[in-house]
């Protein structure tokens, strides 16, 4: 079913979530939809004339396992009724929160930009919350899972700590976060362009997002508040149990960070995969071979981006923490755990489905548990995967 949320001030349109709820069951999965961003007034005015900036167009249901929208596969693997392939998480009632915004629900800003538009993504998130304890009674849940992939995954780690306390849970109640394809790096390009950062920053401005980001992040950074908006830093300042899922070479971070043109003047208007001379390098090759489409110095470059990907995630801070964790693989795709993948991507004999399980069933008996960690080999030279499980 749909049911919309209001914004908490303002004449805004309403966001959107869609509920599938199962007979007495007190366990639930809330997976927050991806979509990129909009990094100016002019690319936000574009994406509300689509289901990504407005929820005119919204459907009043669909099936839960059915594909729809912009997105193929909209619900499947972690989210997936199937219980062959879902057993963990299959028999809980779902939350499926759209994504409208185009800030990963960060925004908040008092007044109306131009072109007329709304930056109120976070306020519409404390307006979900709100509809969700008390529509929905989500409060007395015996546990409640976190996720979303891409943006929305991004949202998991900008906003993990803040949904929990939203959500007025029992101290019984078991809550954990699983973000998907969603630990974006603040970095430069290959030419050393800070270009992804200037356009994440540049949205941080727009819909004045200090409002959204982590309290403990943005204590921790006082001087660069704006840099929470990254999940490298704001990852370090998680409260919540939480385990990542992402590829270290990521088919969305390869075009759209690393493989980015531009300059501090033409930043707004960037495209993925525009970086002069791996054009055809930095697309999104699913699971061919990257040595048909990268020179030997264009695998360098990516491989240098998997060191990075690795340094900036396993700080002592992060898998230190009792009850983190993560699955960290070389497959050049992106939230795998959305398709068919969830169950046939392999680490160390252990596939992502399971992996995320063996960690949720840690959270859930409420013990302390040592950091579940899941690591994948860097690509070699040749340009070839390693790993045989890395199809789609």
């Amino acid at each position: 079913m749909l049911a919309n949320a209001a914004p908490t001030r303002g004449p805004a349109a309403p966001g959107a979530y869609y509920v599938y709820r199962q007979e007495e069951v007190d366990q639930w999965l809330i997976y927050i939809e991806g979509g990129a961003w909009c990094f100016t007034a002019e690319g936000c005015a574009g994406r509300a004339k689509t289901g990504l900036g407005s929820s005119t167009s919204y459907p009043k249901s669909f099936p839960r396992d059915q594909g729809h929208g912009h997105n193929p596969v909209l619900l499947g693997g972690i989210t997936s009724a199937n219980c062959t392939k879902n057993p963990t998480f299959c028999r809980h009632n779902v939350v499926f929160v759209k994504y409208c915004d185009g800030t990963s629900f960060t925004g908040s800003a008092d007044n109306v930009g131009s072109y007329g538009l709304h930056y109120r993504g976070f306020d519409i998130l404390s307006a979900i919350l709100t509809d969700l304890t008390t529509k929905h009674g989500i409060h007395a849940a015996s546990e409640v899972i976190l996720t979303g992939g891409s943006a929305g995954g991004m949202s998991v780690f900008l906003h993990a700590d803040f949904i929990r306390a939203g959500l007025g849970l029992r101290s019984s109640a078991a809550f954990g976060a699983v973000p998907l394809s969603g630990f974006f790096l603040d970095r430069v390009n290959v030419y050393g362009e800070p270009v992804f950062q200037m356009q994440a920053r540049g949205m941080y401005q727009l819909a004045n997002s200090s409002a959204g980001l982590p309290r403990n992040c943005v204590s921790e950074r006082p001087l660069d508040v704006a840099s929470c908006i990254f999940p490298e830093h704001a990852y370090n300042s998680i409260d919540s149990p939480i385990f990542v899922v992402d590829s270290t070479l990521d088919a969305y971070q390869i075009p759209c960070i690393l493989g980015r043109n531009g300059t501090a003047q033409t930043w707004a208007n960037s495209t993925c995969g525009s970086a002069a001379d791996y054009q055809n390098c930095t697309k999104i090759w699913g699971d061919r071979p990257l040595n048909a489409h990268c020179s030997r110095d264009q695998m360098y470059t990516l491989i240098e981006y998997q060191g990075s990907f690795m340094r900036k995630i396993s700080t002592k801070r992060t898998f230190g923490k009792l009850n983190t964790g993560a699955f960290l693989y070389q497959c050049f795709t992106h939230v795998a755990a959305n398709y068919p993948s969830w169950n046939q991507f392999i680490l160390e004999g252990v596939s992502m489905q399971q992996a995320v399980t063996k960690w949720w069933n840690g959270v859930r008996d409420g013990g302390d548990h040592e950091a579940l960690v899941y690591t994948d080999e860097i690509w070699g030279l040749d340009g070839v995967a390693t790993n045989p499980t890395c199809t789609y």
